[in-house]
């Protein structure tokens, strides 16, 4: 059974990312959450609304953008989960025209959570993956 930090990590990705609740990351996220790795670049997000801009973004771009937790486990106030988000790139953003084309990535995070809320945050996706899939990039080769 998942504790309660894994219960807010996955409800984080259904209400937030598969329902399109952004209302919900204001109980679920500290207002000066430290989210690091977010998008590209990997400059941290400092704050929830910069968070809420970056979401509104990847929603334009990715509006059935889904995240199923495969797994999760708990250590101390950390959280660790695998996910697989799949999606079509239907809108404009990710730097690109939208392509049309459905994606599917495996990626991890890593949630750490106090008091209800978490408080920190590290993502790892495979981007490239996404980007050859979307045909905004191809592997050399050919492949």
């Amino acid at each position: 059974m998942p504790s309660p930090n894994e219960r807010l990590v996955r409800r984080w990705f259904e209400e937030i990312w598969n329902h399109g609740n952004i209302d919900a990351a204001d109980e679920l996220l500290a207002p000066r959450a430290v989210l690091h790795e977010v998008g590209i670049g990997g400059e941290p997000s400092l704050d929830l609304e910069e968070f809420k801009t970056h979401w509104a973004a990847i929603r334009k771009a990715i509006p059935d953008i889904h995240f199923d937790v495969v797994f999760s486990f708990e250590a101390g106030e950390h959280v660790a989960a695998r996910l697989v988000v799949t999606g079509t790139h239907s809108g404009p953003g990710l730097g690109l025209e939208p392509s049309g084309r459905s994606f599917r990535v495996t990626g991890m995070v890593i949630a750490r959570v106090r008091e209800g809320r978490m408080i920190e945050g590290w993502n790892n996706f495979d981007l490239l993956g996404l980007f050859e899939q979307v045909h905004a990039v191809k592997r050399p080769g050919g492949h």
